[in-house]
């Protein structure tokens, strides 16, 4: 009896041994194998990014409104709180005004209404004695300089597709700033910035005289 019970555990231990175990591992993959070549392909519950649209949380201003006040858009704050000691900067406004421009393009309801306030500031930053832009103004409306950097009124004509709406501002503004063009190195980044908003209306006798002069 205890011979019939060895051997019995040695039969039921034939089925454990490494050579055993591989084989039906061997199995086990042609079977998956077979299954797969013949089954149709799912795909994954979660999409990569290259096979869905972009997914962007809604779009919010707040932050933009809270930064902005009858006079512009102000230049710094604290956390979400408008800074009034830092005042306001034609940077600034010129770069709130891309932003209403593009929000407008999405259709965006209070984009005229900012736009319209950002480009008043501007405006009122083109010193018209000097043909200067000012830049810095603190918050009680007064200028801080009489004229900035050279570079600052070329800078403000950032994307001339960007500033198509309201083309008519700079339009009136560049008879009075191309006489200072050959005064900037080729290689300024708000050279170059000029330079491809020309590019963009050259076909408008008011854009195309004005560089021509001022290159000449």
């Amino acid at each position: 009896m205890r011979h019939a019970m060895r051997k019995k555990a040695y039969m039921f231990g034939r089925d454990m041994i490494w050579p055993q175990v591989a084989a039906r591992y061997m199995e086990s993959f042609e079977r998956a194998r077979a299954e797969r070549r013949h089954s149709s392909r799912q795909e994954f519950a979660v999409k990569p990014l290259d096979k869905r649209p972009g997914e962007l949380p809604p779009l919010k201003t707040d932050h933009l409104h809270h930064m902005t006040d009858e006079t512009g858009i102000l230049q710094h704050a604290i956390f979400t709180i408008p800074n009034y000691i830092e005042g306001y900067t034609t940077d600034d406004n010129a770069r709130a005004l891309m932003v209403s421009a593009l929000l407008e393009a999405v259709g965006n309801e209070e984009a005229k209404e900012l736009a319209s306030r950002y480009l008043a500031f501007i405006w009122y930053a083109f010193n018209t004695e000097t043909g200067c832009f000012r830049n810095f103004m603190d918050y009680q409306r007064n200028w801080l300089e009489v004229n900035g950097s050279d570079d600052r009124h070329w800078a403000l004509f950032w994307d001339g597709r960007i500033f198509q709406p309201y083309i008519a501002w700079p339009v009136a503004c560049l008879s009075r700033l191309c006489p200072r063009l050959p005064k900037r190195p080729a290689r300024a980044p708000g050279h170059l910035r000029l330079l491809e908003f020309m590019n963009i209306y050259s076909g408008l006798p008011v854009i195309a005289e004005p560089i021509k002069s001022g290159r000449n």
